[in-house]
């Protein structure tokens, strides 16, 4: 059982590593950030977690943990989307609008109780 979390804690430190290199590397090589954008896009940690759930908590664990992963993704696509948007802004203005968005989508899904869905 705690070789399990040290197996999952060595490919999700390996998993950061690869991406905090590739954002590092934005000033020698701009295609850096776009791979990295991608890593995190892709559904990397997606397949990740869904192992860990599933190595956890069974098969069953399947459908309620991709059902909150689709509702998670949603809401961080149309945070994308409405940050492409305010993009002619202040830097500090984006950033506040981002988390004030998070803290909202935070709030309303633990004050509503969403996880019981």
């Amino acid at each position: 059982m705690l070789i399990d979390y040290f197996k999952n804690l060595i490919i999700l430190s390996i998993i950061l590593a690869v991406i905090q290199f590739s954002a590092s590397q934005y000033n020698k090589h701009n295609n850096y950030l776009k791979i990295t954008a991608f890593l995190w896009g892709a559904p990397l940690f997606f397949f990740f977690l869904l192992y860990v759930m599933v190595n956890e908590g069974g098969i069953q664990t399947i459908l309620p943990f991709t059902k909150h992963a689709a509702i998670g993704t949603f809401l961080t696509v149309v945070a994308m989307f409405f940050t492409l948007y305010i993009t002619h802004y202040s830097i500090n203005t984006i950033v506040i609008v981002n988390m004030l968005f998070l803290f909202l989508i935070l709030f309303a899904y633990f004050y509503f109780n969403l996880y019981r869905i």
